[in-house]
């Protein structure tokens, strides 16, 4: 198979609780809904992918589509117009939040402009999609870098990509721009696993991480995502965090990094109220 002869055998950060085996060439795939589109999206160069956007963020658009252009993504960029949080009435925020959460007009907008997304990703039979923030900046590489990741990832359960576990020394991303609370034991853990030629771990245990920034994230991922979504108690990034530190969301990052949001531009969906 391609990941035998390319990848080699995929190896877990810290804290996981299982090793992935070698693919052996006379192995056949594991069988799945969407084995079959799932392959020829790859063959085909296909990632679609959402992009969260204020209708009023004009210079975050620019931003975002400058970076999309850079990673030769454009052409697959699917718009999705953010919610609004200070548009929402009383009404619909007390409905969309769990009784006694407190959560900013912002946060509560950035969560139905991520629950949009996940359903269109189920809604529309995708095997993945990338999801983006508008302020989230891009490897120039990141299209090659993830087709490699989802040829690895081929017949393994995989629901959420974090792209922003960082390798130092990457020409395009590095460990300077990825979050702060991804602990340098797993930053060190993937620089290790990415000099050894490896592409993709698993992330649990002390290493569970995943940004919403920026994520790759398959059918049966955005389907887990929904199904508990609403009523919302906490921060979105904060929901899908614990869905992966709980094992509920099979979890990867992709070696290298490459993606992270700009913390100095936090997202006008957030910043704005």
């Amino acid at each position: 198979s391609l990941q035998s002869e390319a990848f080699g055998v995929l190896r877990t950060l810290p804290g996981s609780e299982r090793s992935v085996s070698l693919l052996m060439m006379n192995e056949a795939p594991v069988t799945s809904l969407f084995h079959g589109v799932y392959q020829t999206a790859i063959e085909n160069g296909e990632l679609p992918t959402f992009v969260l956007n204020l209708a009023q963020s004009y210079g975050r658009r620019q931003h975002v589509r400058a970076q999309l252009q850079r990673a030769s993504l454009l052409d697959q960029a699917r718009w999705i117009s953010g919610v609004d949080g200070s548009l929402l009435s009383p009404r619909v925020t007390r409905a969309t939040l769990r009784e006694g959460s407190v959560l900013s007009q912002g946060e509560v907008g950035i969560w139905l402009s991520h629950l949009t997304a996940w359903h269109d990703i189920v809604e529309q039979g995708l095997p993945y999609a990338l999801v983006l923030e508008d302020d989230v900046v891009l490897s120039a590489d990141i299209k090659a870098v993830l087709r490699n990741v989802l040829i690895a990832l081929d017949g393994e359960q995989w629901d959420l990509v974090a792209l922003d576990v960082g390798v130092p020394g990457h020409t395009h991303v590095g460990v300077e721009t990825t979050r702060p609370f991804i602990s340098e034991r797993c930053v060190d853990a993937a620089r290790e696993l990415y000099d050894k030629g490896e592409v993709v771990a698993r992330l649990s245990g002390g290493c569970a991480h995943a940004s919403i920034g920026g994520a790759l994230i398959s059918w049966a991922g955005a389907q887990k995502l929904t199904q508990n979504a609403l009523p919302v108690e906490r921060p979105v990034d904060t929901y899908v965090e614990r869905l992966v530190r709980d094992g509920s969301l099979n979890a990867w990052a992709s070696l290298p990094a490459v993606a992270h949001v700009d913390g100095r531009n936090t997202s006008d969906s957030v910043r704005r109220y």
